[in-house]
C-alpha cells in the first residue's frame, strides 16, 4: 500500500503489464508516469496493455494504451474473480487507449465479482473493437458507487460509455460520438440492468448502428429503475 509503479514519459513498451499486491483505499497503490513529454506508451500486442486482477486499490493514470485489433481483449482491464465483498477502489485518470481488440478501458466483467468504487475521469477512448468506457457488473445492480467523468469515447465498434448493472453511479461531463460501426443495438451513453445511475452534462451523438436493430445517443435499458438521464 502506497507504493508507485512510475514509467518514464516518451517511453514505450510491448506485452502486458501486470503488476501484483494490492493497495487500501487510504494507501491506495499508484502506477503512473514521470519527467516529461508524451505518455508512456503501452502495447500489449496479443493480450491486455494493463491489467489488474483480484486486486485492490490501485490509481492508473497518465498512460496511453493499445494492443492487437484482432486480439479481442481490452487495452486497459481490470477485474475480479466472485467475492464477497466485492474488490473496491479503482481509480483511473487521464488515459488514452485506443485501437484495441477489446474494449479501451473496462473495469469488471459479465461474471460474479468484480468491483465496487470506481472512477474513471478525464480520460479518451477511441477507435476500439468493442466499446470505449464500460464499468460491468453481472447481476441487477451490483457493482457499486461508480463514476464516469470528463472523458471521451469515439469511434469505437460499439458503445461510447456505459455501466452494466451498476448502482449508485453518474456518468457526467462526457461526450461519446461516432460509436456503434460494428453491431446493431448500441449507444452513445447509456445504462443496462441498473439501478440509481444518473447521466448528466454529457453530449453524445452521430453514434451509429449497422443493421436493423436499434441503437441511439443516450438510453436507459432493460430492467433499470430510479435512473435519470
Amino acid at each position: 500500500p502506497g507504493d508507485e509503479i512510475l514509467l518514464k514519459r516518451g517511453g514505450r513498451w510491448e506485452g502486458t503489464l501486470h503488476p501484483l499486491g494490492s493497495g487500501t483505499s487510504e494507501k491506495p497503490i499508484h502506477l503512473g508516469a514521470y519527467g516529461e513529454g508524451a505518455r508512456p506508451f503501452i502495447d500489449g500486442g496479443p493480450g491486455p496493455a494493463v491489467l489488474i486482477h483480484n486486486q485492490d486499490a490501485w490509481v492508473i493514470e497518465g498512460l496511453e494504451v493499445t494492443n492487437n485489433k484482432d486480439s479481442k481483449q481490452d487495452a486497459l482491464k481490470v477485474w475480479a474473480d466472485p467475492r464477497w465483498p466485492h474488490y473496491r477502489f479503482i481509480r483511473i485518470r487521464d488515459c488514452v487507449a485506443h485501437d484495441a481488440g477489446g474494449s479501451g478501458i473496462h473495469v469488471g466483467d459479465g461474471t460474479y465479482g468484480n468491483y465496487d468504487d470506481v472512477v474513471i475521469e478525464d480520460s479518451v477512448s477511441y477507435n476500439n473493437q468493442d466499446s470505449g468506457i464500460f464499468i460491468q457488473g453481472k447481476d441487477y445492480a451490483e457493482v457499486r458507487h461508480l463514476a464516469i467523468r470528463r472523458s471521451v469515447a469515439f469511434g469505437n465498434g460499439w458503445d461510447g460509455i456505459k455501466i452494466y448493472s451498476g448502482r449508485d453511479g453518474v456518468i457526467e461531463y462526457c461526450t461519446a460520438y461516432r460509436n456503434g460501426w460494428k453491431q446493431d443495438a448500441r449507444v452513445g451513453i447509456w445504462c443496462w440492468n441498473s439501478e440509481n445511475i444518473v447521466i448528466q452534462y454529457c453530449e453524445s451523438y452521430e453514434n451509429v448502428t449497422p443493421g436493423v436493430h436499434d441503437g441511439g445517443g443516450f438510453d436507459i435499458d432493460w430492467s433499470c429503475s430510479q435512473c435519470v438521464i
